[in-house]
């Protein structure tokens, strides 16, 4: 395989834009991050209310990589969704990836107990707002969530009507998170790669226990934790880039 490329996946209502600082710092003609389906300039409109998979979001990706994409050596990046997306790109095809950096995946596929009844109910109170017409609400519930209460009530009203068009995709994410055939040992068996797991230790506890799952259900992880929240990326990027960058260049 020839030298590695990076590929950057981004989180959930949000864009490639996010990587934007660690491009910069990985060096541009090694990157690619892209942005997923429903997000980037897709969010300039409401997705049309119909439910996704994580095949459909694969090919997606794969569409926009390059023909002879596995000539070369990969390291996946992942925040959130898009962290979920990388595990399924390394559990299809394992041999041109060369490690993964996730900072927490929401593969609630994983969740059991109280915190996977917790993952269903807010997904189902996301449809609910929606099939009401009530997106500013179910954007406000989805924001606060990896947030904090009060969160989506300050931000500027252009970035709420932003987000309350996002959050139609949102929920066909939900759809793709809890309607995979993916177990855990499925991805044990598949996913061998050295593998970065990143947490925030104010995320919700949804988060916290996917991150256990798999730092026990994979054979090659380790976990760095940070005084960060869900969107510690973009919150906390200074920091959890160092991380990012001393393991990209100590598997690479």
């Amino acid at each position: 395989m020839s030298d590695p490329r990076f590929l950057l996946l981004h989180s959930s209502l949000s864009s490639s834009r996010q990587w934007q600082p660690l491009v910069a710092e990985l060096g541009a003609k090694r990157c690619v991050a892209l942005d997923l389906l429903g997000y980037g300039p897709a969010m300039k409109q409401a997705w049309i209310r119909r439910e996704v998979t994580l095949e459909e979001e694969q090919a997606a990706i794969l569409e926009q990589l390059p023909d002879n994409w596995q000539d070369f050596s990969w390291h996946l990046i992942g925040h959130s969704y898009g962290g979920v997306n990388a595990l399924k790109l390394a559990h299809d095809f394992p041999e041109p990836i060369a490690s993964l950096s996730l900072y927490e995946p929401v593969a609630f596929f994983l969740l059991q107990g109280e915190e996977r009844q917790q993952a269903l109910t807010l997904m189902r109170e996301l449809s609910d707002l929606l099939d009401a017409g009530q997106a500013d609400k179910a954007a406000e519930r989805f924001i606060d969530y990896w947030n904090q209460a009060g969160s989506f009530a300050t931000m500027h009203p252009r970035m709420q009507e932003a987000f309350s068009l996002g959050i139609y995709k949102v929920a066909a994410d939900f759809h793709a998170l809890m309607n995979t055939h993916l177990t855990l040992e499925h991805l044990a068996r598949q996913v061998t790669q050295p593998c970065l797991l990143m947490q925030g230790e104010l995320s919700q506890p949804t988060a916290h226990q996917v991150i256990q799952q798999l730092a026990s259900g994979l054979t090659n992880t380790q976990v760095a934790h940070f005084q960060a929240g869900h969107m510690g990326p973009l919150s906390h990027s200074d920091a959890i880039n160092r991380v990012l960058v001393d393991f990209l260049q100590h598997h690479s």
